[in-house]
């Protein structure tokens, strides 16, 4: 009688990183043992702002280098007027799904980083770092369970 190997890789997760709801990246990623816990930890919450602080961190490296390289010293400073109800919010938005489903969500503003910076987002390089992220705490063998108390 043979015995059928379970699939290792029964989850198929994805992250999708988008800015006013248009997808700017989409990873599809499997994950070896996944822990069902971590949906109700806290934990997940850490997972997503360290992902998030890593996204933030790249774009604000790239807003620094763009500034710097358009920085001329000898052009007289002029502060121009901005009409505050013109400016359009950017909204970057972290989804990670389960079987195409949302497990986990976190958003952040985008409107800090230059236009240029903020509408050529490339996150290529983070791509394994994120992903090793997420399956550092997804396959995690203990976890701080959320418990909610109904009245």
């Amino acid at each position: 009688m043979k015995k059928t190997a379970k699939n290792k890789f029964d989850y198929l997760f994805d992250f999708t990183l988008l800015l006013n709801d248009k997808i700017i990246c989409q990873r599809n990623f499997n994950i070896r043992d996944y822990n069902h816990n971590c949906q109700k930890s806290l934990e997940i919450k850490e997972m997503i702002s360290e992902v998030i602080m890593i996204i933030e961190s790249q774009l604000k490296n790239k807003s620094l280098d763009y500034l710097w390289e358009s920085y001329n010293p000898f052009t007289p400073k002029i502060i121009p007027q901005i009409n505050s109800e013109k400016i359009k919010s950017d909204l970057f938005k972290l989804n990670i799904s389960m079987n195409s489903e949302i497990m986990v969500s976190g958003c952040f503003d985008g409107c800090k980083y230059p236009p240029k910076i903020r509408h050529q987002v490339d996150i290529k390089p983070l791509v394994p770092i994120l992903i090793e992220i997420i399956r550092l705490y997804i396959s995690g063998a203990e976890y701080d369970l959320i418990t909610v108390i109904s009245q």
